[in-house]
């Protein structure tokens, strides 16, 4: 009888990873490492190739990994493929302040200035958003500043700080004590204050809305406003408004006076109609 027909070329037998999600380290991609081994039909180990070959940086997509051994007994040729995903699913990481605190005089709050910046490991131009905004003015208290940023691959970051705004309440002396600080009159006020040691007169000026509108250089340390007074050639009236009042004690003769530190400070205000 004829001899049995030789059995059939066997091709090798790759082994090769299961698809892969990795991910990205950069705007190219990432670099990714594989093992792919490939053996004969007795088992024996045979070289293998891969295209893309491990370690290779992959870009941020899908990427078919094909892998091929050769057997060259058997003269025969395998491939095996697997996927490698590359993606981008890390947001960016906001830095914002720790937290700021602001002082102002003002009671409609202060303008507040501060940096916030976004970085991204895949996307270089990510930029972060705050509300409120820098340069804002924001009010008395506390108010919560969220900052966020996007993405190209709509990935979401975020972080938050709190802007403190404070009234700083100017120090006010003791040594001005009528009328009481900020007190609301409807009358003409005595101005009075302590009395400084050895000052031969004191100089007493009275600004409304930032602008001086009396200048008086009393002899003893008290001073009774009018309703109506000259200043410079200009006729004022006391009429509603806020007024601020600086108190100096003068050493010297009044043809050559010698002024020491200032007394103090104070304010008050005149309601009412028109005097």
């Amino acid at each position: 009888p004829p001899p049995p027909p030789p059995p059939p070329p066997q091709p090798p037998r790759i082994t090769v990873p299961a698809d892969m999600t990795v991910e990205a380290q950069s705007f190219a991609g990432a670099a990714v490492t594989y093992t792919a081994s490939a053996v004969d039909h007795l088992n024996r180990p045979l070289p293998v190739s891969c295209d893309p070959a491990s370690g290779s940086t992959f870009p941020l997509s899908e990427t078919t990994v094909t892998c091929a051994a050769y057997d060259p007994d058997q003269q025969t040729t395998a491939t095996e493929r697997f996927r490698i995903a590359v993606l981008d699913r890390t947001p960016p990481v906001v830095s914002v302040p720790a937290g700021k605190t602001v002082r102002t005089t003002s009671r409609k709050g202060a303008v507040v200035t501060f940096a916030a910046s976004a970085r991204d490991l895949v996307d270089p131009l990510v930029v972060a958003t705050c509300a409120p905004s820098s340069g804002t003015r924001f009010p008395l208290g506390s108010t919560r500043v969220s900052c966020s940023s996007a993405d190209r691959s709509s990935n979401i970051g975020s972080a938050s700080f709190v802007v403190n705004v404070a009234l700083l309440r100017r120090a006010r002396s003791s040594a001005l004590f009528s009328p009481l600080p900020d007190a609301r009159l409807t009358t003409p006020p005595l101005l009075a204050w302590r009395a400084a040691n050895r000052a031969r007169f004191y100089n007493v000026q009275v600004y409304r809305h930032g602008r001086k509108i009396l200048s008086r250089w009393p002899n003893r340390p008290r001073l009774k406003l009018r309703s109506r007074w000259t200043y410079k050639g200009h006729v004022f009236r006391l009429r509603p408004a806020a007024y601020t009042w600086f108190v100096w004690p003068s050493y010297g003769p009044p043809s050559s006076p010698r002024y020491g530190r200032m007394l103090g400070r104070s304010s008050f205000r005149i309601v009412g109609g028109r005097r």
